[in-house]
């Protein structure tokens, strides 16, 4: 049975990140720092690995304060970094990296009969949703510890007809395992495929969300877009 495990993001990891957080402009090269989203990739003439940002904007570290040089092509990862001038051969930016951390990603999977009840679908709490590139992020609210990982899954439904209104409909379901640990914030992407903006023919995106004190909650998307929150 297919089932996927959410690896979480520690808020003892983004507290670090965010009490240097700034803009950055033109006049402030060095000096500030900034959180972002990114994917990796590898410069195929050195094998190193740069990010680019959901936004389309390509940056290259010149300078690290960490080891990053393992990271493989087309992980996701949340990068604390500090622009220090403008790029060239490609890149918007060159970059001092202050710090990251990998983000899980998974991919969409289908909800059926057989796999319902491990899936499961559990109120969640949501901090908040948002389309970056072709992924849809989340950040929300794991329950830790538990004698079970919590896993959370965005599924394409089987088992009830497909709504007919141009939109592509999907669900998000979060299974707490019946931990009834503290809540603990974290983050995860989903890999949208054909459910992308991009060339899509879809009118945008819809997810069904069991939210926690609301209940059934649809998060609409609309297409086209680069990058879209809720």
């Amino acid at each position: 049975m297919k089932r996927s495990i959410v690896y979480f993001f520690l808020l003892c990891i983004v507290v670090p990140f965010l009490y240097c957080c700034g803009d950055d402009d033109s006049d402030g090269f060095g000096n500030n720092h900034s959180i972002q989203l990114s994917t990796v990739e590898i410069q195929s003439t050195n094998n190193s690995p740069y990010f680019v940002l959901d936004n389309g904007m390509k940056l290259w570290v010149t300078e690290s304060l960490v080891p990053y040089n393992a990271l493989k092509a087309g992980s996701r990862v949340m990068i604390n970094y500090t622009i220090l001038q403008y790029g060239n051969d490609g890149f918007d930016y060159f970059i001092r990296l202050n710090g990251f951390s990998v983000v899980p990603l998974q991919d969409i999977i289908n909800l059926t009969p057989e796999n319902q009840d491990s899936i499961g679908n559990v109120p969640v709490d949501i901090q908040k949703m948002w389309i970056g590139a072709s992924y849809l992020n989340l950040n929300f609210y794991i329950n830790l510890p538990g004698a079970k990982q919590p896993i959370i899954n965005l599924v394409v439904n089987r088992i009830e007809p497909p709504l007919e209104d141009g939109y592509a409909h999907l669900q998000l379901c979060y299974n707490n395992n019946g931990s009834t640990g503290s809540l603990v914030s974290g983050i995860v992407s989903f890999k949208l495929g054909e459910y992308a903006s991009g060339d899509s023919s879809y009118k945008g995106l819809k997810v069904l969300v069991n939210l926690a004190n609301k209940g059934d909650t649809i998060y609409t998307f609309p297409y086209p877009a680069s990058s879209i929150e809720n």
